[in-house]
């Protein structure tokens, strides 16, 4: 189910955690060899997608420059940034862009 959540920053900038807006998934998931990313834009924005453990320490970054609007794609070879492949278990995937962010599990084989 997806939620919509609203937090006021102290100078009165919304920021919106809203998943539905993004549309991020990630296939195949459980996750074997490698998963596509997918999510949408509604407009051109700087967008940040990353790879993080459980325990949120950033593992990878996959994305974090400016994509025009529409559907992205991008592909985790299951490896971290020093090239490196990670370990089963569960990690989380976070999109950031303009003020939505949205995020979803992974399961790695």
């Amino acid at each position: 189910d997806t939620a919509l959540l609203r937090q006021y920053g102290e100078v009165g900038v919304e920021q919106i955690n809203d998943e539905a807006a993004l549309n991020l998934e990630v296939m195949p998931n459980p996750v074997i060899y490698s998963a596509k990313i997918t999510y949408t834009l509604l407009s051109e924005s700087h967008v940040s997608l990353s790879i993080y453990t459980i325990t949120g320490i950033k593992i990878r970054t996959l994305s974090d420059d400016t994509r025009g609007p529409g559907e992205q794609s991008l592909t985790w070879d299951g490896v971290s940034d020093n090239g490196v492949p990670v370990r089963q278990g569960l990690y989380i995937c976070v999109l950031k862009a303009s003020n939505l962010q949205s995020s979803c599990k992974i399961i790695k084989y």
